[in-house]
């Protein structure tokens, strides 16, 4: 197994049973996951842990997915953190929206296993 001990993946999805999906799937392959189910819990979050990569979902309650990636990037202490789209919306234009934004990758939820999701995070976070 790869070495992702103390490695900390921030899930921000308002969807409870996707949460309690991938964050089994991630703690399973030895993550640490936080999560949050809007905006306003995910920066509370941010502000006490800072996490090494961000699994973000665009439909949010308050603060939909484009703007937390806007603020997440003008934030010195938040700005490096790897950032990927985890959503329903997959259009050409979300995620040419997203990587214009700051993304470090897209995956469209209806089409992406969990497996897939925990390598994607391997890959990024170089574990």
């Amino acid at each position: 197994m790869a070495n992702t001990k103390d490695k900390k993946v921030m899930i921000i999805e308002d969807d409870k049973f996707f949460i309690s999906l991938i964050a089994k799937k991630l703690t399973d392959s030895g993550f640490l996951a936080l999560f949050a189910n809007d905006g306003k819990m995910a920066f509370e979050v941010l502000a006490q842990q800072t996490p090494d990569i961000i699994l973000l979902d665009i439909m949010l309650p308050d603060i939909d997915g484009f703007e937390i990636l806007t603020r997440l990037k003008k934030d010195e202490h938040l700005k490096d953190i790897p950032v990927v789209f985890l959503s329903n919306l997959g259009s050409k234009e979300d995620i040419n929206h997203g990587k214009e934004l700051g993304a470090t990758d897209f995956l469209i939820k209806a089409t992406v296993t969990m497996e897939e999701v925990v390598k994607e995070v391997e890959k990024i976070l170089k574990v």
